[in-house]
């Protein structure tokens, strides 16, 4: 049980925390990148400016968490309760995260290029500005769902038409942006 631990600047690499209790715990700007974290149970969680690329945190609790700015790059997020959490900013690249609970989330800012959320729950969730080319969205929920300024592509699967993505305030990137 490491309720309330303090891992603040810590660099934590490939470490194995699967199963542990994090409730509350500080690690902000910790380095976790390849760790374990499957069936963590962390509400309240603060990881703000973390990197987590490349960890394991399938089925992870993290309700009510800080995840601001936090680097998410590759890492599998399946299943993952993240309701009520703030990921204003963090980088969800390559991230996999189907069928996690992700409503009430405020995702702000966040890049989900590429993610597979299939089947994720976004309802209630804010991804304004938010970077979502390539992402594959298809069979989520995002029943009020804000998604005003959301950039996507063609490549991008929404779970609704390119039509309701412009009527929601979504903007297709153009092709000349990637030159």
């Amino acid at each position: 049980n490491l309720d309330g631990a303090s891992f603040l600047d810590t660099q934590l690499q490939e470490a194995d925390f699967s199963y542990a209790v994090l409730s509350g715990a500080d690690l902000d700007r910790a380095v976790l990148a390849g760790a374990n974290l499957s069936e963590v149970y962390a509400p309240l969680l603060s990881a703000v400016d973390a990197d987590l690329s490349g960890a394991d945190m399938a089925a992870a609790d993290v309700p009510r968490s800080d995840f601001e700015g936090a680097k998410f790059v590759g890492t599998n997020l399946a299943e993952a309760q993240m309701q009520g959490t703030d990921a204003q900013r963090a980088d969800f690249s390559e991230a996999v995260l189907r069928g996690a609970n992700l409503t009430r989330t405020w995702f702000e800012g966040a890049n989900f290029t590429d993610a597979k959320l299939e089947g994720a729950d976004l309802s209630i969730a804010d991804l304004k500005d938010t970077r979502l080319v390539g992402a594959v969205l298809t069979d989520a929920v995002v029943l009020h769902t804000f998604f005003q300024g959301a950039l996507f592509s063609r490549a991008t699967m929404l779970p609704f038409s390119t039509e309701e993505a412009e009527r929601l305030g979504m903007m297709l990137l153009a092709l000349y942006e990637f030159v």
